[in-house]
């Protein structure tokens, strides 16, 4: 499964990339999956978070969907309207030249993503114009200014690195993957959790002095009649995001008449769906959302 890699954009110094993964055939008006990795918004990549799911991708090429993975601009070296912006003018590159290129159908475009990619395929939801078909949000949350996201978040007994280690992490050139300083990043990653100062430093602003100005970043506050069909899956046991996450915007999506589904998995964890093959709920789970989006994704659907 090899991809075909692409620039879709340049901005602050970076060539974005984005790999382009093709089904079999040479069949036109093809769906489009855009998938989205997580990381906090502050790591990752798109080739790790592929590799990982492997199970996955090869279902969604066996569906004969086309998959597009895509790297964003990291922060806290920009914030969190810069990867808005790189999501959005990914989108809208899919839908300009994928029906060229890979026979891609620009009506029929699913967002889907885990943690933070979770979080974008929801924000996606809200922002993108003409909407997506449909989102699917594994464990993403709808608030960035809960204690959650804005309190000392305590993976532990003891931080996972010292503040005079972080700082060094806190600026310098704008990054698209963390591809080479992975295990230091995710170590920085959760110290910012377990400082509280995550919120801060992906949005740029206080969440004490700015609050309302968060709203703009929280799914739940810009939720819409006019949001796309949407599959929610999360763990109940998640120790990242918490599955309450997941449940208020399943509430707030049926308030507003638009249909979606709340998966539970009772004893998922964070990240669960990378244990597609040892875990029959999980298994079952990803069945479900096979169904989701072949009915989405259908001609005459809405």
């Amino acid at each position: 499964m090899n991809p075909q890699t692409v620039v879709y954009k340049q901005a602050s110094g970076c060539f974005i990339e984005a790999d382009v993964y093709l089904p079999e055939g040479d069949a036109r008006d093809r769906p489009v999956i855009l998938w989205i990795h997580g990381g906090s918004l502050m790591s990752g990549g798109r080739r790790k978070f592929v590799s990982q799911r492997a199970d996955q991708l090869a279902a969604f090429l066996a569906a004969s969907y086309v998959v597009v993975a895509l790297d964003y601009r990291l922060a806290p070296e920009v914030k969190v309207g810069a990867i808005f912006e790189d999501l959005r003018d990914c989108y809208l590159w899919i839908r300009e030249s994928g029906p060229e290129l890979w026979g891609a159908d620009a009506g029929r475009i699913a967002l889907v993503g885990g943690s933070a990619g979770g979080y974008l395929a929801l924000m996606g939801g809200c922002f993108l114009e003409p909407r997506p078909r449909s989102l699917v949000s594994f464990y993403g949350y709808g608030d960035l200014i809960g204690d959650w996201a804005v309190k000392p978040f305590y993976y532990r007994k003891t931080p996972s690195m010292r503040e005079s280690e972080a700082i060094r992490f806190a600026s310098g050139p704008v990054r698209t993957s963390n591809e080479g300083i992975e295990a230091e990043r995710r170590k920085y990653v959760r110290h910012c959790r377990e400082a509280g100062t995550w919120a801060a430093l992906v949005t740029g602003l206080d969440p004490e002095k700015q609050q309302s100005a968060y709203q703009a970043f929280c799914p739940l506050q810009n939720l819409s009649v006019s949001f796309p069909p949407t599959l929610l899956l999360h763990g109940g046991i998640d120790d990242n995001v918490p599955y309450q996450q997941s449940v208020m915007v399943a509430v707030e999506l049926d308030r507003l008449g638009v249909g979606n589904t709340l998966i539970t998995i009772p004893a998922g964890v964070h990240g669960f769906d990378s244990k597609m093959r040892e875990d029959p709920a999980v298994r079952d789970a990803w069945q479900k959302t096979m169904r989701f989006l072949n009915n989405q994704f259908r001609e005459d659907a809405g």
